[in-house]
């Protein structure tokens, strides 16, 4: 352990927020300074997880009620400092994935429902951490002082009530408009696109069986995989839609066709993609390529234009899936249960638009759309 002013410093964190006294329930501010100052430096590693327990749960009863984004922040901030009291910011995000902020923010809107569930603070934490890092429980245990099975009971308590109730991705709630910034205006060949659609693949371990092994192997990155689809809202950047959790030898025209987007999109809107989904539907504009029917095909200059515009709107549902992909469970998976790797798709989805409206991704007009034709190429409309 530190020494004892550095874990009173962190300590002083979690009991100065504006009304803890009354979440106290009697004891005085001395009082419970002084007992997590003596139990955490003094006691066993036990002693010292129910001690962060308990002021994280008094924290959160805070936060529940009347506690602001800046309340937040300090309580997350104090539970990374009474762990690692010599952590900054750029540690906080290479630990846990992201910024404090975005914690504060989905424990201002989550936390009154995950407090009744019996998820602290501290389990997010935890759980966002195994995530960042992929690490084995046993890895994450003793970083987090604890036991084993309590690490594992903490983190897939924690995943199951944040699947339960993160409801950020919503096809019904996507902005069906355009911000003027992205497409230059009415009769533009890219007028009404409304969301940028792409598959990404999820790595996971060799399975043991053969015909599953032959299943789930991606021809395409050569590696065992979990296929799922995404599609991200043109105007905000923000996922509106996610679905699969296929295995990755199933082509990408075979996902959307049994996910039920198709029928989901409105008439009169359309979306873009890559080469993966060419033909698929007439509502869905994909690049072109250069050989077509054993023929190599050349550009004219419109299908030149046109491949350039699409491909600079493209980038922004790959910067999503890196965002995505910064938590390393999605990276290489050990997880040999589909569902609980779908279940963790979902909440990382959801946290990432969180994450999107802290700390936004800037969705700017590339100056190709200018010079792109006002009408789409005959070969894209096929």
């Amino acid at each position: 352990m530190d020494s004892i002013e550095s874990e009173t410093e962190a300590v002083q964190l979690l009991v100065n927020l504006d009304g803890i006294q009354h979440a106290r329930e009697g004891h005085n501010q001395e009082e419970w300074k002084r007992f997590y100052s003596e139990t955490v430096v003094t006691e066993t590693r036990r002693a010292h997880r129910r001690a962060l327990a308990l002021a994280s749960r008094v924290e959160r009863h805070n936060a529940a009620t009347a506690g602001t984004t800046a309340d937040h922040v300090s309580l997350f901030w104090g539970i990374a400092l009474l762990m690692w009291p010599k952590f900054d910011d750029r540690a906080f995000r290479s630990k846990f994935g992201t910024s404090v902020e975005v914690f504060a923010r989905l424990w201002e809107r989550y936390g009154h429902e995950l407090f009744e569930k019996d998820v602290l603070p501290c389990d997010i934490l935890m759980t966002f951490h195994y995530l960042t890092s992929n690490d084995t429980f046993d890895a994450i245990s003793m970083d987090w002082v604890c036991a084993r099975s309590t690490c594992h009971s903490v983190i897939n308590k924690t995943l199951s009530y944040l699947y339960e109730l993160l409801d950020e991705v919503s096809w019904q709630k996507r902005p069906w408009h355009q911000q003027e910034e992205i497409i230059p205006g009415p009769g533009h060949m890219l007028e009404n696109v409304t969301f940028i659609l792409d598959g990404t693949e999820c790595r996971i371990a060799k399975p043991v069986d053969r015909v599953e092994d032959y299943a789930w192997f991606s021809p395409k990155h050569s590696m065992h995989a979990v296929k799922y689809e995404v599609a991200v809202s043109l105007s905000t950047g923000r996922i509106m839609w996610i679905a699969g959790g296929i295995p990755a030898a199933y082509h990408d025209s075979t996902l959307i066709r049994s996910s039920g987007l198709l029928q989901s999109i409105p008439e009169g809107e359309r979306g873009i993609a890559d080469a993966g989904y060419l033909g698929v539907d007439s509502r869905i504009l994909t690049i072109l390529r250069t050989q077509q029917e054993d023929e190599v095909v050349g550009f004219t200059a419109d299908e030149w234009l046109y491949n350039r515009s699409v491909a600079s709107l493209r980038i922004e549902v790959e910067r999503v899936n890196g965002r995505l992909k910064r938590f390393q469970a999605l990276v290489f998976s050990r997880i040999r249960n589909r569902y609980d790797h779908a279940r963790i798709f979902h909440v990382l989805a959801n946290f990432v638009n969180i994450w999107m409206e802290v700390e936004p991704m800037r969705v700017n007009r590339h100056p190709i759309l200018e010079e792109c034709p006002f009408s789409i190429p005959e070969r894209a409309r096929r």
